[in-house]
């Protein structure tokens, strides 16, 4: 058993040391694994100081008891962030406090086993309409099991862009903007996906050449049109499916769709 005093000693360290590690100002990236207190140095929150003003990739692998990340939406030149591990965050970033937009140059986030997570964004005075991640073109969320909704209506410039969404056990909405640029799009193991908003009605993407949707038992609309370049689809059996539309789609495609039963789908 775990001596708790011992545990918070080992923190305090781990505290200490880290505040004292405070990197240059040409810093271009920044890994941390393993940290084991349960705040981020004062110099990470920073931003403001110009410390992280070349900062493009980050990656927190196992900083277990964090609970608040520093301001990285702020930061301007930031291309690469992965998360993984971080076992108390709730949210990539409070907005409430910042200044849109957020994450400008952001192009492909990742976030791993964050078993807490509720949202890319706190909710705060900022509109949910506020620009973010404006040049987003690689996400890969898995393993966040207390997700239930994923928003990304305010990225407009989804470019090449690749959407991947695995075991989210209770991920139950899912928001996407138009993306006329498309290209790969998979959904696995989010069993109680119910409503997917623009996702469910993928319209005018012609680039789209694949699209994936696994475990989606409660899925009652299905829309695909005007995706002229469509040829690789993996699409199971819906038992809730209760309206699908296909349009301006390759015959290939078509074929895969065999499994609908006239009588009850359109």
């Amino acid at each position: 058993m775990e001596d708790p005093e011992a545990n918070d000693e080992r923190c305090k360290a781990a505290e200490s040391v880290m505040e004292e590690l405070r990197p240059h100002d040409q810093l271009e990236k920044l890994w941390i694994d393993g940290y084991k207190g349960e705040k981020f140095p004062n110099w990470m929150h920073g931003y403001n100081d110009g410390l992280f003003s070349k900062l493009v990739h980050i990656v927190l692998f196992s900083c277990e008891r964090c609970q608040i990340l520093p301001p990285f939406a702020q930061l301007p030149a930031l291309k690469f962030m992965w998360l993984s591990g971080l076992e108390e965050v709730e949210y990539v970033t409070d907005c409430s406090s910042a200044t849109p937009p957020f994450f400008p140059s952001l192009q492909m986030l990742k976030l791993d086993n964050l078993p807490k997570l509720k949202g890319l964004r706190k909710k705060g005075s900022s509109s949910e309409e506020d620009p973010s991640f404006p040049l987003l073109s690689k996400l890969d969320v898995g393993f966040c099991h207390k997700l239930t909704s994923l928003t990304l209506h305010s990225s407009p410039s989804l470019s090449e862009a690749s959407l991947t969404l695995h075991h989210c056990l209770n991920l139950k909405s899912l928001t996407l903007p138009s993306s006329p640029c498309l290209l790969e799009l998979s959904i696995n193991t989010c069993c109680k996906l119910e409503s997917l908003e623009y996702l469910h009605r993928i319209r005018d993407c012609p680039n789209l050449t694949s699209f994936e949707l696994h475990s989606a038992p409660e899925l009652s609309s299905l829309e695909i049109r005007d995706c002229p370049k469509l040829t690789s689809l993996e699409v199971p059996l819906l038992p809730g499916l209760e309206k699908l539309h296909l349009n301006t789609l390759n015959k290939e495609v078509l074929h895969q769709f065999t499994f609908v039963s006239a009588s009850r789908h359109t």
